[in-house]
């Protein structure tokens, strides 16, 4: 699936996912790895790190609010996806082309770790939760039932910076400048083949 091409100064490009595996596996192995921890506890981890951002459509369970109108339900359909390695941003819009490009980069990765920071850990857990189940799943660590604070698969390890700042976005953006903005249309109802706007891409690039 076509993403989009680059900025009008050319300062970041975009990129399909299965350019991102070729870019993910070259800064990884660039920057090498170091081992932290010791004896059966110790892992590689490459000497770098990834931010990865979902953006989402809110959808009513229509069955379910016509039968049980006092509960109201509703699915997050992921219309876009970004992830930031460096000073490479990786844009998508379909999930699956984000989980097919982390699965064809564990051939290249293989035991080593790349650390990958997601500002609400949980929310991104729970709308994927069947691929992070069918992973190569080794071990996480949860603050309750429903939030995560790591989740190691083999390859990728997921922190929330959430949980281990407790600051919003907002907070964060103020502090290296680089602000969330604040008139991004929350209702709109987005699919992975509209047409994004510079707004759109704009914001979920500041997300990540």
């Amino acid at each position: 699936m076509k993403t989009v091409l680059s900025d009008a100064d050319g300062a970041i490009t975009y990129y399909e996912w299965n350019e991102g595996v070729g870019i993910i596996t070259e800064y990884c192995k660039r920057c090498g790895s170091v081992k932290i921890g010791r004896g059966e506890y110790a892992r590689n981890y490459f000497n770098t790190f990834a931010t990865f951002d979902i953006e989402t459509t809110k959808l009513e369970n229509e069955l379910w609010n016509i039968k049980k109108p006092e509960q109201e339900h509703y699915f997050n359909y992921t219309f876009c996806w970004s992830f930031w390695i460096e000073d490479k941003f990786i844009f998508g819009r379909s999930i699956d082309d984000f989980f097919r490009m982390l699965d064809a980069c564990r051939i290249f990765l293989a035991d080593t770790v790349l650390l990958i920071f997601v500002h609400n850990l949980a929310f991104e857990f729970n709308n994927n939760i069947d691929y992070f189940f069918g992973s190569e799943w080794i071990e996480g660590f949860w603050r309750n039932a429903t939030t995560p604070l790591f989740i190691r698969l083999k390859s990728f390890e997921f922190r929330c910076t959430a949980q281990l700042t407790h600051k919003s976005l907002a907070q964060i953006g103020k502090e290296i400048k680089l602000e969330k903005l604040d008139d991004f249309d929350y209702s709109r109802k987005l699919g992975i083949y509209d047409e994004l706007s510079g707004n759109d891409i704009d914001y979920s690039m500041r997300d990540v």
